[in-house]
């Protein structure tokens, strides 16, 4: 099991700072939006609307010297405030592979072992998309549980992502 690390915490509450700091424009709605996300783990995402209220997003992921593959479907919420920020909630699952070295304390040599996971994720989170640009700034909190191989829960993925909103 994964603890959660501080810089972890400091990511989020930087950019819920970030987000709740945005007083001059107003949220728009956007149908499609491609960026990177950051955190925990990097990757790319992109973030599409089935309609006002239901998306899905798709994550690739580098971590653990391996790549995760993520899909989501996500409800989005009603406004937090007059200004546009946005929630979300929603599950989904991964698939992943990723190589995890240490050294042996028997043999006094590198032990390496590849991991293949298939698992169950959640996600919570704060959205904003500017009106002036099309930019979309998230950050959000995904904790999952691996399935197979490397199994438990992990607790401390979380991230922000900056996205090109397609209008």
């Amino acid at each position: 099991m994964k603890t959660i690390k501080k810089g972890s915490i400091t990511i989020v509450c930087i950019a819920f700072a970030m987000i709740a700091g945005m007083h001059s424009a107003q949220a728009q709605q956007y149908k499609t939006a491609i960026g990177v996300r950051a955190g925990t783990s990097a990757g790319f995402n992109v973030k599409h609307f089935l309609n006002r209220y239901n998306a899905l997003e798709a994550v690739v992921e580098s971590r653990w010297n391996g790549v995760n593959f993520v899909g989501l479907y996500e409800w989005q919420k009603g406004p937090v405030d007059s200004n546009g920020i946005e929630w979300f909630i929603g599950v989904g699952g991964h698939l992943g592979s990723w190589n995890s070295r240490y050294n042996n304390p028997w043999f006094n040599e590198p032990y390496s072992r590849v991991y293949h996971v298939v698992g169950i994720d959640g996600i919570i989170g704060l959205e904003y998309t500017f009106r002036e640009v099309p930019i979309n700034i998230s950050v959000d909190y995904r904790p999952s549980f691996n399935i197979t191989e490397y199994t438990g829960f992990w607790m401390d993925n979380a991230g922000v992502s900056v996205r090109y909103a397609i209008r």
